[in-house]
């Protein structure tokens, strides 16, 4: 790694060698760069749980402030996976985040999924709706990880989802609206045609 590099370019994603770990930013042009810094914690109730989120905020900052006297480097490593998207969109998302006050519950590799969806996109999504939504951050205290079985009470029945991230759900929709739930019991069995929908969690909840 160096202190300089004559080939940075906007968009580009800067590693940071600090001690004890890698920071990252993104480069936006005119020695400045987008990236998340450290404001504090708070304390989340989940159940009989609690979790600890760390408050980041985005910030634009000049990339010297930012390296200080770590060494750092150009390292665009997803090129091979990702195609980047086009550079001036790339901008518009990184300062439409400025400033963002984000909360995320643990440490993980944070910093580097930020300038890396910024830089890239979300495979997911084919258009950027909410910021937050498409950067998986939210401020909703339940705080729905991709994997995570979804519980809908629908009147007399539940249905279930599958969270996917960045606000979207994948479930079974009947083709029929106005027919019973898909279900099936010892002693009955309903079975029509049912759709696979992906969509957003507060679009499949709606007020239930």
């Amino acid at each position: 790694m160096g202190q300089e590099n004559s080939q940075l370019q906007p968009g580009d994603l800067i590693e940071v060698d600090r001690p004890f770990h890698q920071h990252w930013a993104l480069y936006i042009g005119g020695g400045y760069v987008i990236n998340l810094t450290p404001v504090g914690r708070k304390d989340i109730q989940l159940g009989v749980h609690t979790v600890a989120a760390f408050i980041r905020k985005v910030k634009k900052q000049r990339l010297k402030v930012v390296v200080r006297n770590n060494k750092w480097r150009v390292n665009n490593k997803y090129d091979d996976s990702y195609s980047p998207l086009p550079v001036e969109e790339i901008i518009r998302r990184a300062e439409i985040c400025n400033d963002r006050v984000l909360n995320y519950r643990g440490f993980g590799s944070n910093c580097e999924n930020f300038v890396k969806k910024l830089r890239y996109g979300d495979p997911l999504r084919a258009s950027v709706g909410s910021e937050l939504q498409n950067l998986d951050m939210t401020e909703n205290k339940d705080c729905p990880k991709p994997g995570d079985l979804i519980e809908i009470q629908r009147g007399p029945y539940k249905q279930w989802a599958l969270y996917v991230g960045d606000g979207y759900v994948i479930h079974v929709t009947p083709l029929d609206e106005n027919g019973p739930p898909l279900s099936a019991n010892s002693k009955s069995t309903f079975i029509r045609k049912a759709r696979v929908t992906k969509e957003l969690l507060k679009v499949g909840v709606n007020d239930d």
